[in-house]
């Protein structure tokens, strides 16, 4: 008896072929003729591409400038160019010197009051529409704050020596 072949069903990309739909217009992309199947995120990734593009070109232009000033500039090196520059006079002790703690309780300080009037500004803008909750969580914030305040003020972070 003669074996019965069974049809086999195409395959999904032989079903795409020549179709141009809304559906598939960015499942697939055509290259000679053979089809990819890509994920369905391709069009966030079609948005980014120029972003993209112009970030490639902004590092090939800087990285461009930089070695072509190295090639062609004059280089001229000499001792006093090579020294450190302190405002114009010559550097006193070494690089590796310690600091006061109190420079960084300093350098503290300006960070978390900078942080807060960042993160009020928007708040500030915005205050009528945002309501009551945005309110209570502005006033945790600042409550939040103020205990880093407190705890500073008791440390002595405020006293300049």
């Amino acid at each position: 008896p003669l074996a019965r072949s069974t049809p086999t069903l195409p395959t999904r990309a032989q079903q795409d072929v020549g179709k141009d739909t809304p559906k598939n217009k960015n499942t697939f992309c055509n290259i000679n003729r053979i089809y990819l199947h890509l994920p369905k995120y391709n069009d966030m990734l079609n948005a980014y591409f120029p972003v993209l593009l112009l970030l490639s070109i902004a590092l090939v232009i800087a990285v461009s400038f930089v070695q072509l000033a190295k090639w062609l500039g004059p280089s001229r090196p000499t001792r006093i160019k090579h020294s450190a520059y302190e405002s114009g006079m010559d550097p006193v002790g070494t690089a590796r010197d310690r600091f006061s703690v109190k420079f960084y309780m300093v350098a503290m300080l300006f960070i978390l009051f900078d942080v807060e009037v960042v993160f009020m500004y928007p708040w500030a803008v915005q205050y009528k529409q945002l309501g009551i909750y945005a309110f209570a969580e502005m006033v945790t914030f600042i409550a939040i704050l103020f205990v880093g305040y407190i705890y500073l003020f008791k440390k002595g972070g405020f006293e300049w020596e």
